[in-house]
C-alpha cells in the first residue's frame, strides 16, 4: 500500500514510529484546518494496528457522533483505497464502537467528552497500546491525563512506547499550555513533541477550497485562527459574537422594517427544556415567549394566532424541525422547516446549516442588524449566543460552532432561546435561495 504524506505529517509519523523517539509519549499535531490531522491520526493507527497483532488501539473524539460523522469517515476511505476490507471489519451501532483486524489487533472508538459526574474519569478502564484523540481542544485535560496512564498494552512485548497523537486547531486550553508555550519557549520535556501544520503544507487540498478562504470572504480573526494556525489568538478571536456589541443590541435601535417573522424552538424530550417563540419586525426581536408547559397543540394554536395578530404569512416562519418540531412543523403548512444538519448553502465550508446560520447571525449582530427590544432575558440570551464559539470540523476542516453537549456542560442548560433567535438568519437567504425543506 502507497501512502502519501505531506512533510509534516511525515516527520509526525516518524515520530511517532522510529526508534529515535522511543522517548517521546505525547505528539500534538496541528494548528490550521486543512493540515491533514484527521488522515494522519487514521494512517498512524491503521499502519500501527497492522504491524503489531493482537494491539489494542483508542480512537477518541469529544462525542461518538463525531466520530462517526468524520474520523470514521476518513479511516474508512483509507481502508478502501489500501484495499483492506477484508482485513478490517468496523462495527458501529448501539451496543459496539470498534475496528477489529484479521491479525487480532483492536480499535475501540470511544467518547471523550468530560463527565461531570464521572470526574476521575473511571469509565475508562481499559489498558491501550496507543491512543488518537481528534480535535483534542474538545477534550479536557483530566480525561487526557488519564488516557496517558493507560497507554501500557503489548508495548513491553514489542518494545515500544506507549503514544498519543492529539490532533487539533488552535485552542486556549490545556494543550496551548502544555505543547505550544513550552515549545515556543524552548522548555519542551523530552517526552513531549509539537508539530505544527498549516494549510500551505496540505498540497492535497482542493485548490478552489484553499483560495476561498482569504481575509476578505471570511474575516481577518477567521483567517489568522482557522487558516493561518496562530495559537496566540485570544479568547475573544474564538468567540462568534462581539462582547459589545451583543451588548448594544439591546440599548440600540435599528432601521424600522414593516416585515415580521416568528421563530420557534419547540421544547422536545429531554434535551430541551422549554419551548421559545420570538417575534421579528426586521431585525429588531420585539417579544420573546418562553414556556416549559405547552403542549404541542398550544405550541401550534399560539403561533397561528400570532400569524393572524401580525398578518404573517407561513413563508416567515421559521421552526427548528428536528423531533417534535417536524410534527410542529407540519401542522403550520408552507413555513421553513429548519434541520440543522443538512448541507449549508451554496457549498459554502460550512459543517452544516446549523453553523452557517450561527455564522450569519453573529455577523448581523456584531453589525448591529439585530435588535433586542425584549430584554427580560437579556442575561440568558447574551450567556446562550456568547458559548457559541469558533471551530472546525471532518476531513474538509469545515467552520462549525461549539456543539450543545459542550455549552450544556458550560451554562448546565440548554441554550433554547439561542436556538430560537438565530433562526432569524434564515430568513436572510431568500425563500428559494436557502435550502431548507418546506412541505407543499
Amino acid at each position: 500500500m502507497k501512502i502519501e504524506l505531506t512533510q509534516k505529517q511525515y516527520d509526525a509519523m516518524h515520530a511517532l514510529t522510529s526508534d529515535e523517539y522511543s522517548n517521546v509519549r505525547e505528539v500534538l499535531f496541528g494548528g490550521a484546518m486543512g493540515g491533514g490531522k484527521t488522515f494522519l491520526g487514521c494512517v498512524w493507527l491503521i499502519t500501527q494496528a497492522l504491524k503489531y497483532p493482537n494491539t489494542r488501539w483508542l480512537m477518541g473524539r469529544a462525542r461518538l457522533k463525531d466520530i462517526q460523522d468524520s474520523t470514521l469517515v476518513e479511516f474508512t476511505s483509507i481502508v478502501e483505497k489500501w484495499g483492506l476490507a477484508e482485513q478490517i471489519k468496523i462495527t458501529f451501532n448501539n451496543i459496539a464502537h470498534k475496528i477489529e483486524f484479521k491479525n487480532g489487533s483492536l480499535i475501540e472508538m470511544k467518547p471523550l467528552a468530560y463527565m461531570p459526574n464521572d470526574p476521575e474519569v473511571n469509565r475508562l478502564k481499559g489498558t491501550y497500546t496507543g491512543c488518537f484523540i481528534d480535535e483534542g481542544s474538545d477534550v479536557n485535560d483530566k480525561v487526557y491525563i488519564r488516557i496517558l496512564t493507560r497507554l501500557r498494552w503489548m508495548t513491553r512485548e514489542y518494545g515500544i512506547t506507549g503514544k498519543i497523537l492529539t490532533c487539533s486547531n488552535p485552542s486556549q486550553g490545556f494543550l496551548k499550555k502544555r505543547f505550544y508555550d513550552m515549545h515556543m519557549n524552548n522548555e519542551m520535556p523530552k517526552d513531549r513533541l509539537f508539530i505544527p501544520s498549516t494549510m500551505g503544507d496540505n498540497k492535497h487540498l482542493d485548490t478552489n477550497y484553499v483560495e476561498g478562504l482569504n481575509v476578505e470572504s471570511i474575516g481577518a480573526k477567521e483567517f489568522n485562527y482557522q487558516v493561518l494556525g496562530d495559537w496566540n489568538f485570544t479568547e475573544d478571536m474564538a468567540l462568534l459574537f462581539d462582547p459589545e456589541k451583543l451588548k448594544e443590541a439591546f440599548y440600540v435601535d435599528t432601521d424600522s422594517s414593516s416585515t415580521y417573522y416568528l421563530t420557534c424552538d419547540p421544547a422536545g424530550g429531554l434535551d430541551r427544556d422549554y419551548t421559545v417563540v420570538a417575534l421579528w419586525l426586521g431585525g429588531k426581536c420585539q417579544e420573546i415567549w418562553k414556556n416549559n408547559d405547552w403542549k404541542l397543540y398550544q405550541t401550534e394554536q399560539f403561533i397561528k394566532d400570532k400569524m393572524r395578530e401580525y398578518s404573517i404569512s407561513p413563508s416567515r416562519v421559521a421552526i427548528d424541525a428536528p423531533g417534535v418540531g417536524l410534527d410542529l412543523a407540519q401542522r403550520i403548512r408552507g413555513c421553513i422547516q429548519f434541520f440543522p444538519t443538512s448541507s449549508p448553502f451554496n457549498k459554502e465550508p460550512y459543517k452544516n446549516k446549523k453553523s452557517q446560520l450561527w455564522y450569519k447571525f453573529s455577523k448581523m449582530v456584531n453589525e448591529g442588524e439585530v435588535v433586542f427590544q425584549d430584554d427580560r432575558y437579556m442575561d440568558e440570551i447574551i450567556e446562550d449566543l456568547s458559548s457559541h464559539k469558533r471551530t472546525s470540523y471532518g476531513r474538509d476542516q469545515k467552520m462549525t460552532v461549539t456543539s450543545k453537549e459542550n455549552i450544556k456542560q458550560e451554562i448546565g442548560r440548554s441554550p433554547d432561546l439561542g436556538d430560537c433567535l438565530v433562526l432569524r438568519a434564515a430568513f436572510e437567504y431568500g425563500r428559494s435561495g436557502f435550502v431548507i425543506q418546506r412541505l407543499k
